[in-house]
């Protein structure tokens, strides 16, 4: 249950696409533990595999962090901007 509410706030305040990189991302990291709290044997396509995943959200994760930089530098600027009064005599 607290999962779903978690879920829905994660959502409300990201996107769908980002809940998905950061479940998938979780998991990634969930299956570098089990290596080493349960002594999984890793193997070349399971650690290839985390490698991908981990390094895909990391990137992701950049892309979206400079979009929203970019966003909120843009607004500061155009904000910045006084409007010239108009000069009615």
């Amino acid at each position: 249950f607290c999962i779903g509410i978690v879920t829905v706030l994660q959502i409300k305040a990201t996107s769908p696409l980002s809940h998905n990189f950061s479940g998938t991302a979780k998991a990634g990291v969930q299956s570098m533990m089990a290596f080493y709290i349960w002594g999984n044997e890793p193997t070349i396509k399971g650690v290839l595999g985390i490698f991908a995943v981990l390094s895909g959200s990391l990137l992701y994760t950049y892309v979206k962090m400079n979009e929203s930089n970019q966003t909120m530098h843009l607004m500061r600027s155009v904000s910045d901007v006084e409007i010239p009064k108009s000069s009615d005599n």
